[in-house]
């Protein structure tokens, strides 16, 4: 299971794998806001939207991460935001599809 995660400065939100405990599906400060990923932030959880193209253009499609956890309005309302864009490495999206990187 992936976990998701604010503090004053970031967003921080892990993988949902066994194999990779610190891939992370989003990891930046609240006040980046260019990159193919978009991270949308409400009271049911958190969703991460990537367009695949825009981190490689060999990529095509869209990944999409939907973190279901109940977030209380008091902290929502705390947020710098409730949407950002974020940059995405290539390698990522590898690794969330299984493919190991050369050693």
């Amino acid at each position: 299971m992936g976990a998701f995660a604010f503090s004053a400065a970031r967003i921080v939100a892990t993988f949902p794998t066994r194999g990779d405990t610190n891939l992370r599906s989003v990891d930046c400060a609240w006040n980046t806001n260019k990159g193919p990923g978009t991270a949308t932030i409400t009271d049911t959880g958190l969703v991460i939207d990537i367009g695949l193209h825009g981190v490689d253009p060999a990529f095509s499609g869209t990944m999409k991460l939907n973190y279901q956890r109940k977030i209380p309005d008091d902290v929502l309302e705390r947020l710098p935001a409730t949407t950002l864009r974020f940059p995405v490495e290539p390698v990522f999206v590898y690794r969330a599809a299984g493919v190991r990187p050369k050693s």
